[in-house]
């Protein structure tokens, strides 16, 4: 009978860790067309932290060669933030746009009660051009700024989310792709004649 109680008493305590559990974001895996400006892709938030701000920063190939951030809307009309922020301020090169390592902020407007972590959070767009077909990493945790947060609790401590990193995979023009499997195809034919007349 104690240790029924002593669980049930440790069950309800943990019913207000769960209620505010952290927020998410998964940024997931996305493919880019080559040599193409202009693609944009969402990156959705969920959970239900009231925050203040966000201070997002990423890197694609950890800064280096990659896909690059031409824009980044985080205030726009369908985000978390439209109606209730102070625009938004974009950080000093090399963390502004076009970039692989962009870094935007905003901070709610004052006197306007906190957002709900839940919805659209951010969209960016991307420009391929120039840049090999292949597989990126996408990361809002390894910038030399720090990790994206949900700006700062009521004890000014920063909201970090549980973040999913994820890829981007530019693939190359489905006619590339053809002249490579017919060079291969070529490539072959001529080895098998090759063989063959060495035999006769």
């Amino acid at each position: 009978m104690h240790r029924r109680v002593v669980l049930a008493l440790g069950l309800l305590l943990c019913v207000p860790a769960i209620a505010q559990a952290a927020s998410s974001i998964v940024v997931g895996n996305h493919v880019l067309a080559v040599n193409t400006p202009g693609q944009v892709i969402n990156l959705n938030v969920t959970g239900n932290d009231q925050i203040g701000g966000l201070d997002l920063f990423f890197t694609i190939n950890g800064g280096g060669v990659g896909p690059v951030v031409t824009a980044v809307d985080i205030t726009s009309a369908g985000t978390i933030f439209a109606g209730n922020n102070t625009g938004i301020f974009v950080f000093a090169a090399p963390n502004n746009l076009p970039s692989t390592r962009p870094a935007v902020s905003t901070t709610s407007a004052v006197g306007i009660l906190p957002i709900l972590a839940n919805g659209l959070l951010a969209s960016v767009t991307f420009d391929t051009t120039g840049i090999p077909a292949g597989v990126y990493s996408w990361s809002l945790t390894n910038h030399p700024l720090g990790a994206t947060d949900l700006g700062t609790d009521l004890q000014d401590e920063f909201i970090y989310p549980n973040v999913t990193n994820g890829t981007l995979t530019i693939v190359p023009e489905p006619s590339s792709v053809v002249m490579g499997l017919f060079a291969a195809a070529g490539i072959g034919a001529v080895a098998i004649r090759k063989r063959r007349a060495r035999r006769a």
